[in-house]
């Protein structure tokens, strides 16, 4: 999920990366645009609100900004298999503690369905 809208494998094989990219970057900028002053910004809000500004020694262009949203969205994909991975291994190595997980998830959850967020107790 990307600024609040879900997007599936065939959407950046129909549409392409980079018009994902720029419908992202058009969803973050509407609100921008419509300017208004008592609703919170966010960091895309921020960058585009460098965009032809002279205040800064640096120029701010939307490919600057499409490049730092790229770099954050595989920095965060990046991030995410890496703890999955970890986690797995963990179980892995320590067949005990991956066993209990398993009974747990057959008393939670059950045999004919995937574990959902309602699952999770606090």
């Amino acid at each position: 999920m990307i600024l609040g809208k879900k997007y599936m494998d065939r959407d950046l094989d129909e549409k392409g990366f980079k018009a994902v990219m720029q419908e992202i970057l058009q969803l973050a900028a509407i609100p921008n645009v419509e300017n208004k002053k008592d609703k919170a910004k966010n960091f895309v809000d921020v960058m585009l609100s460098f965009l032809g500004t002279e205040e800064s020694e640096y120029r701010i262009e939307p490919s600057n900004i499409k490049a730092i949203l790229l770099d954050m969205l595989v920095g965060s994909m990046n991030t995410s298999a890496t703890a999955i991975e970890w986690a797995i291994s963990e179980l892995i190595k320590h067949p005990r503690v991956m066993k209990k997980l398993q009974m747990e998830l057959e008393s939670v959850v059950g045999m004919n369905r995937i574990v959902e967020e309602s699952d999770w107790t606090s």
